[in-house]
């Protein structure tokens, strides 16, 4: 069996205080008002320590964006499969946007992530842990041939897109009822439109 040395414990632990610190301090101040010295003081270990842990504060901003996903992901994941592929692929938006409305105060902005990171890191990270059900759900539509013959890649990051506006407006989603209700609809009649009907017949709306 296993078991992690006093010095392995206590590395884990000063880790996990610089994270929980940088979290707090990026939500309360945004990121560029956060300095690697205020960090390490609020999270009570030295500047060496920080440093010994992450190579800079942009790096420690993405591991804290990771673990942000990471528990988005697992919302996700614990979605029961639906045999309706398509409901399954309202729920999944659905149950995302609202983890976003109960935790939003809790997360940091993407709007503060996405210059640090970089538009293709940034959206190599989100598709690593919030497109993959999506991916699955519309692989599984193509093996049904109940969706339009578009490209895989193009669906799929249209529907991420969805979910990045959601991520992007997450206020006006908090503060604004009127906001869900219309985001929904539009996106659900985006979805209609993606359906392929029996020869070629589309059904009245």
């Amino acid at each position: 069996m296993n078991t992690l040395t006093r010095q392995q414990e206590n590395s884990a632990r000063t880790r996990q205080a610089l994270l929980i610190s940088a979290h707090g301090l990026f939500i309360e101040k945004g990121y560029q008002s956060v300095s690697i010295d205020e960090i390490a003081r609020d999270a009570r270990v030295t500047k060496g320590a920080f440093y010994h842990h992450f190579k800079s504060k942009s790096d420690l901003l993405l591991h804290c964006y990771e673990i942000q996903l990471q528990k988005i992901s697992a919302v996700l994941d614990n979605i029961e499969p639906l045999a309706d592929k398509w409901e399954e692929l309202r729920l999944v938006v659905r149950c995302f946007m609202n983890y976003l409305e109960q935790h939003y105060r809790e997360l940091i902005p993407v709007q503060e992530v996405m210059p640090v990171a970089g538009w293709y890191e940034f959206e190599d990270i989100n598709r690593r842990y919030i497109s993959s059900r999506v991916d699955n759900i519309v692989s599984q539509l193509k093996a049904e041939q109940t969706i339009k013959e578009y490209d895989s890649y193009l669906l799929c990051s249209l529907i991420h897109g969805f979910m990045m506006h959601i991520t992007l407006n997450i206020k006006s989603l908090a503060e604004f009822p009127g906001f869900k209700d219309d985001f929904t609809e539009i996106y659900n009649n985006f979805l209609q439109t993606l359906k392929k009907h029996p020869d070629g017949i589309r059904p009245l709306t």
